[in-house]
């Protein structure tokens, strides 16, 4: 009897079970069994390449037990999943590293089982890498002097280019052989940077562009400039006759040097390498010639005029030689004359050309000069006197210790012996420079919809205290009172990238570069650039990143 009895509860047993399944510890009567496993919104969640985790959280919708298991397939070690367990109604939150790979999306699967044996499969996806570059540095120092070559590390998971930026002819780049690249493929490629010896004595900035997919990454290349910058110009002064001549003057330097003829010397020129005339400036670099042809003198007058040489800015080096053409006798005679020319003009000082006119010997002459009388004499201002005597001749005469940012007015004066008369010159006016600062044209680089780049470049003698760039869309020649955006402070020359965010798209805008100097002057580009913005092609939400042009830099 008690057998059958034991053997009933045996046979009974699966039966309770089965009404108990996945009941609380608290639950005293028995229910048929009838899990519930449920992920609620859906088993796919789908990640962009630069997401970190999902908007939300993914709920599960349960009574029972569950446990989580996660095969990560192509995330590797980028994907995490938390809890790994839960007990009824619950939450996993999944987070996933950045893809950096650009060709290869990744799957992961989630799978969440209960006690009893239900399942929920969760598909976790993530589309292919954005297209990155990563460099070593973003600036490279050079020497004056400087013949080596600096390495550059470039990681990137696309193909790329490399070029000059403007104004960059001076940078050079090559493989690990020694040979001129254009670009690489995907991967850590090392490019090797050198730049030509400095010509001048202002330190200069050149850089490099990194393109890929559209967007660019510069590198900076800076060289410090020349400590010993020298110019000699051994030639004589030059001496024609009344017809059409050519000569030669030398240049000794070892820097860029400029040379120009006063422009009101219409009858002298500079010759180029194939006989041909050309304007009133020249440029050489180094050791060279400066080719000068006169037209012929068809006057009685002796004229004169000179060539200024200039090397250097920061610390200028300046050599003038004097040119002059006897006159024809066969023409009618001239009265006694004199004229002035302004060479230069410094801060603090200016130098000038007189030309004197004379069949006879004159007397005194000079300079006179002042701050408030528009027409000097040499009883009503300072006087500089230059010499006495001699006939027709070109005087070289320099006025020093001037105020800087004053106006002068200047003539020259030459004392007329036969009747004791003193004869003077038209009035020069000249005001002297506050600061030897001086900014180039500005140069569209690049414009996109709210956003545009652009280059510039100044030279300084004293350290400015800002740069950048001023901008409107109605004023056409735009001030720092239009609206500007700051580029930097500091430095004595530089080349500048700058550029304007947060513009309006499909809009025409008006820029000039500008550059304050020490004592607050605000001096702009000689050009003022028109851009026009193109019409907005983002869609709201497609990217984190709204500016395609710079990727992250190490």
């Amino acid at each position: 009897m008690k057998t059958k009895i034991l053997f009933s509860i045996i046979v009974a047993l699966p039966l309770v079970v089965g009404f108990t399944g996945c009941k609380s510890e608290d639950e005293t009567t028995a229910r048929p069994a009838k899990e519930r496993l449920m992920v609620v919104g859906g088993n796919i969640v789908q990640y962009r390449a630069n997401e970190t985790g999902p908007s939300s959280e993914v709920n599960i919708s349960s009574d029972c037990r569950w446990t989580v298991n996660v095969d990560a397939g192509t995330f590797g070690d980028d994907i995490s999943v938390n809890p790994r367990q839960g007990n009824g109604n619950g939450s996993l939150t999944i987070v996933s590293n950045q893809n950096t790979d650009a060709n290869v999306s990744r799957e992961a699967t989630i799978t969440i089982t209960s006690d009893g044996g239900l399942r929920q499969v969760i598909s976790v996806k993530q589309t292919a890498g954005d297209d990155a570059m990563n460099i070593s540095t973003g600036r490279i120092k050079f020497t004056a002097e400087d013949t080596k070559t600096e390495p550059l590390e470039i990681s990137s998971n696309v193909s790329w280019t490399v070029k000059r930026g403007p104004s960059s002819d001076w940078v050079h780049f090559v493989d690990k052989d020694g040979n001129e690249i254009s670009g690489g493929t995907n991967g850590t490629t090392s490019i090797y940077i050198s730049v030509d010896k400095s010509t001048t004595d202002i330190e200069r900035t050149g850089y490099l562009v990194l393109s890929y997919s559209g967007k660019n990454v510069n590198v900076e290349v800076v060289q410090d400039g020349m400590t010993n910058v020298s110019l000699n110009v051994p030639s004589d002064d030059v001496r024609w006759s009344y017809t059409r001549n050519e000569s030669v003057i030398r240049v000794v330097s070892n820097a860029e040097w400029r040379a120009y003829i006063p422009s009101t010397a219409t009858w002298l020129h500079f010759v180029d390498s194939v006989g041909n005339s050309n304007n009133h400036t020249i440029t050489g670099v180094g050791n060279g010639e400066i080719r000068i042809r006169c037209d012929e003198n068809n006057t009685s007058r002796d004229r004169i005029s000179a060539v200024v040489i200039i090397a250097g800015t920061k610390s200028p080096q300046q050599a003038t030689v004097v040119v002059e053409q006897v006159g024809n006798t066969s023409q009618q005679p001239l009265a006694t004359s004199v004229s002035l020319t302004n060479l230069s003009l410094m801060r603090e000082s200016a130098t000038f050309l007189l030309n004197i006119v004379s069949e006879s010997v004159v007397g005194e002459f000079g300079l006179v000069y002042s701050t408030s009388t528009e027409n000097p004499t040499i009883d009503n201002s300072r006087v500089v006197s230059l010499g006495r005597g001699g006939l027709s001749q070109g005087v070289i005469g320099e006025l020093t210790g001037l105020e800087q940012g004053t106006t002068y007015y200047v003539r020259a004066f030459v004392q007329n012996l036969t009747n004791n008369e003193t004869l003077y010159s038209d009035v020069v006016t000249i005001t002297t420079p506050v600061s030897e600062t001086s900014v180039s044209e500005l140069t569209s680089i690049y414009v996109g919809d709210v956003y545009a780049d652009f280059h510039f470049s100044f030279v300084s003698d004293e350290e400015v205290s800002e740069f950048g760039l001023v901008y409107s869309a109605s004023n056409t020649t735009p001030t720092i009172s239009d609206g500007n955006v700051k580029v930097g402070n500091g430095g004595y020359t530089r080349n500048v990238l700058g550029s304007l965010n947060n513009l309006e798209s499909s809009t025409t805008y008006y820029v000039r570069a500008y550059v304050v100097s020490a004592t607050g002057q605000y001096i702009y580009s000689p050009n003022m650039v028109t851009i026009t913005t193109s019409s907005s092609s983002t869609v709201p939400g497609e990217s984190d990143n709204p500016d395609p042009r710079l990727a992250p830099r190490q």
